[in-house]
């Protein structure tokens, strides 16, 4: 008969116990569950740094884009944004502005009607959020209509009449398409035109007379179409009296000459601050005063005033130094050595840079070839009879002395 024993291992055997076993499951556990925590932290912050990403893609101000297509007649202009538009706004050359609104999209396209000429068009999107895109273009076109008003320019210019100079204003019309003609006046006189000189000018060109004091002119100009441009302005045509100081030659004194067209009032003039009074007579249109100037620097000024209140004042520093003369002299004497010429002796302080010669009133030529201080000796040839003896001596700074003798042979 068989025995069936039952046999229960010791606690010293190779085999795991119950508890052992139950250690090795709660640490796997253990393990499994630091491992989700990692995956689940690593992934938050990939969620986290994709989120911030889009929002500072969402935060940054996107553009529209603007396209426009050039017809005969309209302009097209298409506009695609990513926002809903709120509006555009649009004008010619910095003009008054028009503006197109949104219809809830984030897409419009309009019309705008070309104009005549060369224009530059501007426009402005504004989108949902304020924020805007510009775009600008010049566009030139043969075609559409010309609803550009003339431009009036006016500037003071000089031009020579029967040899003075006087001053006109010039007046300029400039259209994009054509000009027409220009009319203006002065005060409530009779109006003038000027016309173009051939079709299809772009711009007239003219100067008209100044009148003096204070006047009002009325310029108009316009174009082939009818579309017409009018300045209307105070005009005062008052000018400064023009003053000329010019030292004379031996810089001993100034010329100092003061004019106006209309006349003068006053003169002033002051010297190292030594005061000079100038005469006007009533209507007097111009003076020219001599002044003496002093050794040494000069601090010349000049006030003039015109009967209409406009002054000028000039100032010029001039130097006047003082030039002492050189003693010089001439001794014109028979050669005792020899009968058929005459000695010149000639002394001088300074340098004869020169020496003129003339016998019974012919020329000679006395050569130097540089300056020779202090002076010098020469014999001059004579005739039978009668000599008359011209000699002029300059020294370097320009003293000059004439001796004439006559001697006979």
């Amino acid at each position: 008969m068989n025995q069936i024993i039952e046999h229960t291992p010791s606690k010293g055997s190779s085999g795991n116990s119950p508890k052992t076993d139950k250690i090795v499951r709660v640490f796997f556990v253990l393990m499994i569950l630091f491992a989700i925590c990692i995956i689940g932290v690593g992934a938050y912050s990939i969620i986290k740094n994709k989120q911030k990403e889009e929002t500072i893609a969402t935060n940054t101000p996107s553009k529209a884009n603007i396209s426009v297509e050039k017809g005969d007649e309209n302009i097209v202009v298409t506009i695609e944004h990513d926002k809903v538009i709120s509006e555009v706004i649009y004008n010619w050359d910095t003009g008054r502005e028009k503006t197109e609104k949104g219809n809830g999209e984030s897409s419009m396209t309009f019309n705008i009607p070309v104009i005549a000429g060369e224009h530059e068009l501007n426009i402005k999107v504004v989108d949902i959020d304020n924020q805007e895109t510009t775009y600008s273009e010049t566009i030139s076109s043969d075609s559409g209509e010309d609803k550009m008003n003339p431009t009036i320019d006016m500037k003071i210019v000089t031009v020579e009449e029967n040899g003075e100079n006087i001053k006109k204003l010039q007046i300029t019309a400039t259209d994009e398409t054509a000009i027409d003609f220009v009319t203006y006046r002065w005060n409530e006189e009779e109006e003038q035109r000027v016309d173009v000189s051939e079709e299809g000018e772009k711009t007239i060109e003219f100067n008209i007379d100044i009148l003096r004091g204070q006047n009002d002119l009325v310029i108009i100009a316009v174009d082939k179409n009818g579309n017409r441009a009018t300045v209307t302005k105070p005009f005062s045509a008052v000018t400064k009296p023009d003053v000329k100081i010019v030292v004379t030659e031996d810089k001993k004194a100034v010329d100092i000459t003061c004019t106006h067209e209309n006349g003068l009032k006053s003169i002033d003039i002051s010297v190292n601050d030594q005061q000079y009074i100038v005469e006007i007579e009533e209507g007097q249109k111009d003076a020219t005063v001599p002044i003496p100037l002093e050794d040494g620097n000069n601090k010349v000024v000049v006030k003039a005033v015109s009967v209409d209140d406009t002054e000028t004042t000039a100032e010029e520093e001039i130097s006047n130094e003082t030039v002492t003369e050189d003693e010089i002299n001439i001794d014109i004497r028979k050669n005792e050595e020899n009968e058929e010429a005459a000695i010149a002796i000639i002394t001088t302080s300074g340098s004869v840079r020169e020496i003129r010669l003339n016998v019974n009133d012919l020329d000679y030529q006395v050569p130097i070839s540089e300056d020779i201080p202090g002076g010098l000796n020469f014999d001059i040839p004579i005739s039978d009879g009668n000599n008359v003896i011209t000699l002029t001596v300059i020294t370097a700074n320009g003293t000059e002395k004439t001796e004439t003798k006559e001697l006979s042979r």
